[in-house]
């Protein structure tokens, strides 16, 4: 232990003493003030390159956090992800009722129906003939003729027309024979021509109750058998539609289930009765 000088009154005293006996004076205040500058942390006080160091990483990071305060929480990234799901869901079930909604040109043609055309409302077959014609061609409609007599239960008459302009092509049913039958004035022109195949192709799948036709193209063999009797059967060396004003066929024959009578001639009437059997 050594004895020291107090600076306030002279007086010796140990150094280890922390204040003077005498009159109290502290004695190592200025050493503990320059120790505890001394302990201080030396932290992001350096100078030269390394003190721009933190002051970078703190720059390098503000993007990122940046980006995480944008981003959406956990939570709801789930929540978007759902109802993501569930518009994919909702836009294929839109999809699959307009694709059932809206069936093809075939299906409609080809539509089944339980009852014959003899068994029906005039109302139901008339639609049903007009949605098979317009499934062919969306152009041509069913007027009630003039010549019909509303008075007659067991039978009905139509005009076909294409863009409301008349084809010249008359339907007739006969409900209680059981019979149809197409008239033309003339099958002259292809509008015409076309008309009475489209009609009968339409009759022949809206009576087809007990299901003669699993196809399309069932009914154009039939359609086209039936033509070809009438060419086989021509009054005329040759019977080419449109060409030969002279030509004319007029015969009878059972096709497809059908009793078939004809007249047809190039530039007059002509009509096609087909009778069920």
């Amino acid at each position: 232990m050594a004895l020291i000088k107090c600076p306030e009154c002279g007086k010796e005293v140990s150094n280890r003493a922390e204040a003077c006996v005498y009159c109290g004076y502290p004695l190592h205040q200025g050493e503990k003030t320059q120790n505890e500058g001394a302990s201080l942390p030396q932290e992001n006080v350096s100078v030269g390159s390394n003190s721009e160091e933190p002051i970078a990483q703190s720059a390098s990071n503000k993007p990122t956090q940046l980006l995480d305060s944008q981003r959406a929480p956990k939570g709801k990234r789930g929540s978007l992800k759902k109802w993501g799901a569930l518009a994919v869901a909702v836009v294929a079930v839109i999809v699959v009722i307009a694709v059932v909604a809206h069936p093809s040109p075939e299906e409609v043609l080809m539509e089944d129906v339980t009852e014959s055309i003899w068994d029906r409302s005039r109302e139901e077959v008339l639609s049903g003939i007009e949605k098979r014609l317009q499934a062919m061609d969306s152009n041509y409609a069913l007027e009630i003729s003039t010549s019909y007599d509303p008075e007659n239960e067991d039978s009905f008459a139509v005009d076909i027309t294409y863009n409301e302009t008349p084809t010249n092509v008359l339907l007739s049913v006969g409900q209680e024979d059981k019979m149809f039958s197409l008239s033309a004035d003339a099958l002259v022109n292809e509008e015409t021509y076309n008309a009475f195949l489209c009609v009968m192709k339409a009759v022949l799948l809206e009576n087809d109750w007990n299901d003669r036709y699993s196809n399309i193209e069932d009914v154009d063999q039939c359609i086209s058998e039936l033509f070809d009797e009438i060419e086989a059967q021509s009054l005329s060396e040759q019977y080419n539609v449109g060409t030969d004003p002279l030509a004319m066929s007029a015969g009878e024959a059972s096709i497809s289930d059908y009793f078939v009578r004809w007249i047809v001639k190039k530039n007059n009437f002509s009509y096609i009765v087909l009778e069920e059997q």
